[in-house]
């Protein structure tokens, strides 16, 4: 079985480990996730724009702890990390600000008698993470995946998997439905 573990890259000592999650309890998982984006994508733009800015002032309010995960699991600069964070807080307020515009349905004129542009959500959309930037790499991908109506199915690199476990535990504190699959 595969493990998830994370080593001090300055020592080298290993600081956590967990299993990973066996292949045979996947497709439960997403016939879960499918379930929970059909109920994320009936909501509105702005609704999901709503949701996705308490997330913001989560991941603001717990950024010296995801910080210092981050520095330990990463080995970067603990201001470097803090920079990560802050830089993911703006980029899920500006997606939330900007997104309900841009995916409005527009009308085009044509020499038809109705044409025009509609954003529809794909369904499950799916990302395997690099290690070096966690929060970042994670949020930069699933904010406009969530906020076009999809839900976001996240491989995390193995090496990081305090930062994930507590960048999850923000995401459920925010109040959007998370399945952690590993």
């Amino acid at each position: 079985m595969n493990a998830f573990t994370s080593c001090n890259p300055a020592s080298g000592e290993v600081v956590f480990t967990r299993p990973a999650l066996d292949a045979d309890c996947l497709p439960p998982i997403f016939a879960s996730l499918r379930q929970a984006q059909h109920r994320w994508s009936r909501l509105d733009t702005a609704a999901r724009a709503e949701h996705l800015l308490r997330l913001a002032d989560a991941l603001a309010a717990q950024r010296h702890a995801l910080a210092e995960l981050v520095s330990l699991e990463v080995g970067k600069l603990l201001r470097e990390c803090l920079a990560e964070i802050d830089k993911s807080v703006q980029l899920i307020r500006y997606y939330a600000e900007l997104a309900p515009r841009l995916l409005a349905p527009q009308a085009i004129a044509t020499g038809a008698s109705k044409s025009g542009v509609a954003f529809e959500p794909l369904g499950l959309v799916l990302a395997i993470m690099p290690w070096n930037y966690p929060v970042w790499q994670v949020l930069r991908f699933a904010v406009p995946a969530l906020m076009a109506g999809n839900a976001c199915l996240v491989k995390p690199a193995p090496s990081v998997p305090q930062c994930t476990a507590l960048l999850l535990d923000i995401v459920r504190a925010a109040g959007l439905e998370v399945l952690e699959v590993a």
